[in-house]
C-alpha cells in the first residue's frame, strides 16, 4: 500500500473517531441531569455558610448574615437536607425581622415550617424554629398566636431537658 493510501485511511479513521467523540459528548450533555450542581472547591459548604451567618449576626452585620443564611438554605436544599434547610430558613427569617422586612420574615418562617412538617425533624430544630416564629408573630401584632407558638417551643425544650431554651421561650411568653 502506498503512502497516499495510508494517509487516506488515516484521515478516514481520524474523522470517524472525531465524530464518535463528538457524539459521546452530545449524549453526555443531553443525558446530564439539569439542576444538579457540583460544588466547586472555592464554594463553602452549607455548614460553613451557616456558621459564617451566625458570626456575622453576632457582629451586627445583618445583611451579610442574611446572605450567608440564604446560601446555606439553598445549599442544604440542593443536598436534599430539608431539616437543615428549614433551620437555615429560620435564621434567615430572624435576620429579615431584625432588618424590618416583616413580610419576608413571615414568608421565610412559613417555608421553614412547611419543610419541617414534611420531614422528621428533631425536637431541637423544632424548638428553635418555633421560638423564632413566636418572635415574628409578636412583631406582626399577633400576641395570642405568639404565645401559643412559644408554648410549643417550651414543650420541645422541656422534652430535650434544655433549661436554657426553656427559660428563653418562657421569658418570651
Amino acid at each position: 500500500m502506498t503512502v497516499q493510501g495510508w494517509l487516506h485511511r488515516f484521515n478516514r479513521w481520524q474523522r470517524l473517531l472525531t465524530w464518535g467523540m463528538c457524539s459521546v459528548a452530545v449524549c453526555l450533555l443531553v443525558l446530564a441531569k439539569p439542576g444538579v450542581a457540583v460544588q466547586s472547591a472555592d464554594q463553602p459548604s452549607p455548614n460553613t455558610l451557616l456558621t459564617q451567618g451566625h458570626q456575622a449576626y453576632e457582629a451586627g452585620q445583618l445583611q451579610q448574615a442574611k446572605q450567608q443564611w440564604q446560601q446555606a438554605a439553598h445549599g442544604y436544599g440542593q443536598r436534599h437536607q430539608p431539616v437543615d434547610a428549614a433551620l437555615s430558613l429560620s435564621y434567615l427569617a430572624l435576620s429579615y425581622q431584625e432588618l424590618g422586612q416583616w413580610q419576608q420574615a413571615e414568608q421565610t418562617i412559613q417555608q421553614s415550617l412547611v419543610l419541617l412538617e414534611d420531614n422528621q425533624a428533631p425536637a431541637s430544630v423544632l424548638a428553635r424554629v418555633f421560638n423564632t416564629y413566636g418572635r415574628i408573630q409578636l412583631a406582626l401584632g399577633q400576641p395570642a398566636a405568639a404565645l401559643a407558638t412559644w408554648q410549643k417551643a417550651t414543650a420541645y425544650y422541656e422534652a430535650l431537658d434544655d433549661p436554657v431554651g426553656q427559660l428563653g421561650s418562657q421569658l418570651n411568653q
